[in-house]
């Protein structure tokens, strides 16, 4: 195994990727599902910028981002030297660390919208969807608000970071909450990112449409809050979620028997984000990193890791092929308080939304 960086420790190549495939597999069936949104629609929602342009086009920057994400790479300087010292080839005009890091922050929001577009072409009719909330720490309790006024969180603060606690775990933590929606087979629907300390229903109501169906815990149900209620109500949304305990014996016992065999796969989901993608340990030191991250974690364990669910066309990667050029996103779809959003999202405090 060559080593292009001299002096430095690359890591091993694991025997086989995800889906168990090999590492030259999986990057050529990413790449060609970016590639063929890219050219189809994905080059308008970029546009130009003066300069030159790079020789890697965006959908090669897209698919590392992905692979990094499904391999739970969390570290960007071991991934970067792992790729220049075994998939060089693949990636013949790999530009520096710091100008893919530079270039893969500018366009998480094309992938998300990538994300959301495969997804629409997995979703079925069915409009139950599992529902819950998880902590993303940005640094550790400990390091924020020193007594000599230095902090490591304070770059967080203008994005709506504060200290929050996860009552399951009993933990704090600093950072936000990410309340996530998933279809019955665990394929991530929608997210929405909020501060820590705000109410998982709050954050919930941005995600709500005409004729869903909510599975989640008790901290869902319909008796949890009247505003909750209210805005189940208005929104023509019905919940499926164990009620309070004096209400208990009124739940229909098949509804009960439902709960009971289902209501735990969003807890599989999310902790596979965790311990296979790095969720909680994602190593995002800026606002934008984060995003980026986020829309590669809910990329590669949505749809671009079910490449069977589509017809691919019968072509190779092209080592000279070139995108439509180098473009700076236009429609960031993940900046804070996005016009198209509305203000009923920005008025719950939502940072982020996919």
């Amino acid at each position: 195994m060559a080593d292009f960086l001299v002096g430095r420790r690359v890591s091993r190549v694991p025997p086989g990727a995800a889906m168990d495939l090999p590492y030259e597999m999986l990057f050529t069936v990413v790449y060609v599902v970016v590639d063929d949104w890219y050219q189809g629609e994905g080059w308008r929602l970029v546009r130009g910028r003066p300069g030159v342009k790079p020789r890697c086009s965006d959908s090669e920057v897209l698919t590392l981002a992905v692979v990094r994400a499904l391999e739970g790479q969390t570290r960007e300087r071991r991934w970067y030297r792992t790729v220049r010292a075994n998939w060089l080839g693949l990636f013949p005009h790999l530009p520096e660390r710091s100008v893919l890091h530079k270039r893969a922050k500018s366009l998480y929001g094309l992938l998300d919208r990538c994300r959301c577009v495969l997804r629409d072409r997995l979703l079925g009719d069915d409009p139950r969807r599992l529902i819950d909330g998880t902590p993303v720490p940005v640094c550790d309790v400990s390091r924020v608000g020193r007594p000599d006024g230095r902090s490591a969180g304070r770059q967080w603060i203008e994005y709506g970071a504060v200290i929050g606690r996860c009552a399951a775990r009993a933990w704090w933590f600093y950072g936000f909450k990410l309340v996530l929606t998933a279809t019955l087979d665990l394929l991530p629907d929608q997210a929405v990112l909020v501060p820590a300390t705000a109410d998982e229903r709050e954050a919930a109501a941005a995600l709500l449409t005409p004729g869903l169906v909510l599975i989640g815990d008790r901290n869902f149900s319909r008796y949890a809050s009247p505003t909750w209620r209210d805005a189940l109500d208005r929104a023509g949304v019905r919940v499926i979620a164990p009620p309070p305990r004096r209400y208990a014996a009124d739940q229909d016992p098949a509804e009960r028997a439902f709960l009971r065999a289902i209501r735990n796969r969003i807890e599989t989901l999310i902790g596979l984000l965790k311990r296979e993608h790095g969720l909680e340990d994602h190593g995002a030191r800026s606002w934008w990193s984060l995003l980026t991250r986020l829309a590669g974690l809910l990329a590669c364990d949505g749809c671009l890791v079910r490449p069977w669910a589509f017809t691919l066309p019968d072509h190779r990667y092209d080592e000279g092929h070139q995108g439509p050029g180098w473009r700076s996103l236009a429609l960031n779809r993940g900046s804070p308080l996005q016009a198209d959003q509305g203000s009923a999202a920005a008025a719950l405090g939502v940072v982020w939304r996919s």
